[in-house]
Parts: structure tokens; C-alpha cells; sequence
């Protein structure tokens, strides 16, 4: 989370899910220039993977979908999930 104290490693795989995102559809999830980006990445929803890549694994689509959920509780808990 963006105002969270305490680190959360569901925070980096936001950030990986993020990552990918952008290696992926070639932009970033939201727009840097944005004023509002971190109200954006707190509760808007990037442009659907599906949608800018329609080749891609459905699976592997969503799994980058959950590795960016906006509630840390819904995104893979560890590396080791998102690696399974």
C-alpha cells in the first residue's frame, strides 16, 4: 500500500505485477504525469491486458490482474506462489 508503515512483500509483487504489466502491453498501468497517480493506483483499474494483448495466456493474464489487485490480501502472498 502506498501509505502502509510496515513492509509487506504482497507490495512487491504489486510492483513486479506492475512490471510485468508494462513489459507486457508496452506503457505503464497508469500515467506517470497523472496528478493523481496515487489515486490512480489506489482504485482505478489499468486497460485490460486482454484487451492490448490478445495473444497472451488467459492464465497468465490473470495472474498479473492478481499480482496488481488493489487489496493486498487478494495478490499472491509470496514469490514462490506467483513463481507455482
Amino acid at each position: 500500500r502506498l501509505d502502509a508503515t510496515a513492509h509487506d512483500p504482497r507490495g512487491d509483487i504489486y510492483g513486479l505485477g506492475a512490471t510485468l504489466y508494462f513489459l507486457l502491453a508496452g506503457r505503464p498501468p497508469f500515467a506517470a504525469d497523472d496528478p493523481d497517480l496515487p489515486g490512480k493506483i489506489r482504485s482505478a483499474e489499468p486497460a485490460s491486458l486482454t484487451a492490448l494483448r490478445p495473444d497472451l495466456p488467459p492464465d497468465f493474464v490473470s495472474l498479473v490482474s492478481r499480482m496488481m489487485a488493489k487489496q493486498p490480501d487478494r495478490r499472491p502472498g509470496t514469490v514462490y506462489e506467483v513463481e507455482a
